[in-house]
């Protein structure tokens, strides 16, 4: 950023760089800001305690313009370029349809910060990320969020299918699993499984046919044989899915299977 101040350039940020801060230190070098802010950012003016939906709440102070909107949800917005001034944003509201008025700061926000918004939402059910000590960590994981993103993208322009990010992801993650899984164990409700797609034998049924053997599974305390969700039948792509309860499963792998099926679409097809 450094080689573009003093020239007269305005910069569009999100809550996650926005601050009074940073605003005062580019108006310093003679370039605009504004953008979406965190209210409890150090030095952000308190407004009232509510908010009615529609109205704007605005604080001045040092050419910075701090603007409070609502909308479906409260907005707060930093801004060194803009009045505050309600504008027509060209939209109707679907229940009064009377025509919808916002601040002139968040009318220009939404339509140069459009993209990124659109990646941060498609993102935010899927991302990764999480809270943590070393910001290291937080990164490397955003970048391979940001990755699965653009894959995802591509896949859309090469394939001509349009399957839901979620379900991209849930897809990558299985065939990485396939492909350089390893065997690994996990306890669930008392019974030790195997890692349904770490087993590397899981798609060779035909040569360790004697490996591969379908029981009941073992009883618990309250009943005589345990009885869960078939693995194939709640996620199966090949048919309609259920919610069958059975009481078989595979010994080698310890994943619940319907006898007619299901068992041998499990260890034949790496898309069951």
């Amino acid at each position: 950023m450094e080689p573009l101040l003093n020239k007269g350039h305005v910069l569009c940020t999100d809550n996650s760089y926005s601050s009074p801060l940073l605003t005062r230190y580019l108006l310093a070098h003679n370039t605009g800001v504004y953008g979406t802010v965190k209210a409890h950012r150090k030095e952000m003016p308190v407004f009232g305690i509510g908010i009615a939906v529609g109205d704007c709440q605005l604080c001045k102070c040092d050419n910075m313009l701090s603007v409070r909107w609502k909308d479906r949800r409260e907005v707060n917005m930093l801004t060194t370029i803009h009045t505050g001034a309600m504008l027509d944003s060209g939209k109707v509201h679907f229940q009064t349809r009377f025509l919808m008025y916002k601040p002139n700061c968040v009318i220009d926000y939404s339509v140069n910060m459009l993209l990124v918004d659109k990646c941060d939402m498609m993102l935010g059910g899927v991302q990764y990320v999480r809270k943590s000590v070393k910001w290291m960590k937080k990164f490397f994981f955003h970048l391979i969020d940001v990755a699965v993103l653009n894959c995802f993208n591509m896949y859309l322009v090469k394939s001509g299918r349009k399957p839901s990010i979620r379900t991209f992801s849930a897809g990558v993650v299985s065939q990485l699993l396939v492909k350089c899984g390893k065997e690994g164990s996990i306890t669930l409700r008392g019974v030790q499984a195997t890692m349904p797609h770490g087993a590397p034998d899981r798609l060779r049924g035909n040569e360790n046919f004697g490996v591969h053997v379908l029981e009941y599974m073992p009883g618990t305390a309250s009943r005589e044989k345990g009885k869960r969700t078939c693995i194939v039948c709640k996620n199966t792509t090949r048919r309609e899915q259920k919610g069958r309860c059975i009481s078989t499963w595979c010994v080698e792998c310890k994943v619940l299977l319907c006898p007619t099926g299901c068992f041998a679409a499990y260890h034949t097809f790496a898309e069951y």
